[in-house]
């Protein structure tokens, strides 16, 4: 009886240990949400349709709706992220793996205001409106850390 109480303890204290992390809120852009922890805030980033940051991460996502760019439409996923790479190869944007619908590459940026470099992981999706680049972001540093919660926020996103 004591093993069974103990082991039931434990268990109680890993779930609340656990739950205790996982705060996230849904945030709702055009057709796409994203589940993200609740330290996050919305903040403006030039040129994207959406921004999200925290201490250490930025995501920034750029809509490109159909209305707007008609010749988008007829575009395959695998037609439209190989477009985004051709474009960004000189930046060093490479692809990385597909994750159910999504596309994703990963590039760094110098920022020669403060010298820092900064990783980028990026999804691309396509919803029934629009294709979706989604870039997430830290300092090079932290990527290796940061990059398994960048995957799991990206699996968030339904539209």
């Amino acid at each position: 009886m004591k093993k069974f109480l103990i082991v039931f303890l434990a268990i109680i204290l890993a779930f609340s240990l656990f739950s205790c992390n996982r705060n996230t809120v849904k945030y709702k852009c055009h057709e796409i949400t994203i589940r993200l922890p609740e330290e996050f805030s919305h903040y403006e980033v030039d040129g994207y349709t959406m921004g999200f940051e925290n201490e250490k991460v930025s995501i920034a996502g750029l809509r490109e709706d159909y209305k707007t760019y008609p010749e988008l439409t007829s575009l395959s996923l695998e037609q439209y992220s190989n477009f985004i790479l051709d474009n960004n190869s000189a930046r060093g944007m490479k692809r990385s793996e597909y994750f159910g619908e999504m596309a994703s590459a990963e590039h760094t940026y110098l920022n020669t205001e403060n010298n820092q470099n900064y990783k980028y992981f990026s999804v691309m999706l396509k919803t029934h409106q629009a294709f979706w680049l989604i870039q997430f972001s830290c300092a090079e540093s932290d990527y290796e850390t940061l990059k398994p919660q960048f995957i799991e926020w990206a699996k968030t996103i339904r539209y």
